[in-house]
């Protein structure tokens, strides 16, 4: 019997849970591959331009995640009802 090494990939950044109100916030992820975290309420994201709370962007709700590679900033924007979030970057 062969024991097979597992690799995890190593991490650069941990923002842990913050609050978000209604106005978009940036995070500056610059092509590096990140996880976000939507501890609470609703939060919109957008990877191409300013996050608002409609459909062109993606809402994640409470304990959703989704993980992706942003080339620049990632905008993030909650409609007020509590969001909360945090996220890994991950070190390429």
């Amino acid at each position: 019997m062969s024991l097979r090494k597992i690799e995890f990939r190593k991490i650069k950044k941990i923002v842990g849970v913050t609050a978000i109100d209604a106005t978009a916030d940036t995070i500056a992820v610059n092509g590096q591959d990140i996880t976000f975290f939507n501890v609470s309420g609703n939060i919109w994201i957008n990877p191409l331009a300013t996050a608002v709370a409609d459909a062109t962007a993606i809402k994640l709700i409470a304990t959703e995640e989704i993980s992706l590679c942003v080339k620049g900033n990632l905008s993030i924007i909650s409609d007020g009802s509590a969001g909360t979030y945090q996220y890994i970057i991950w070190d390429i």
